[in-house]
């Protein structure tokens, strides 16, 4: 279920796939080469805390967008709740 008009929705991350992703931001050049090469731009690390995060409705849309291509969804570290590293309404950079 993607959302029902063409507006953008954050993709979020389950605590199993947070853990690894802030992993992967330590190793500076690698994940640099590959955020470039995956969305020809680097991948920030801003975190947030939003409804849709809470209420499920955000992992509900993540779940069907690596569906879509027919990725292959591992449940083991996608099957939980979506969860935010960082508290409501943390400060984000250049505000």
């Amino acid at each position: 279920m993607l959302p029902p008009t063409d507006e953008p929705y954050q993709v979020v991350q389950t605590q199993p796939v947070d853990a690894v992703w802030h992993a992967v931001l330590q190793i500076i050049e690698p994940n640099t080469a590959a955020s470039k090469e995956t969305v020809d731009h680097y991948v920030h690390h801003r975190p947030i805390l939003t409804k849709a995060m809470q209420d499920g409705t955000a992992i509900t849309y993540t779940h069907a967008a690596l569906c879509e291509p027919s990725y292959r969804v591992d449940l083991e570290f996608w099957g939980g709740e979506a969860r935010s590293c960082c508290p409501p309404n943390p400060p984000q950079p250049g505000k």
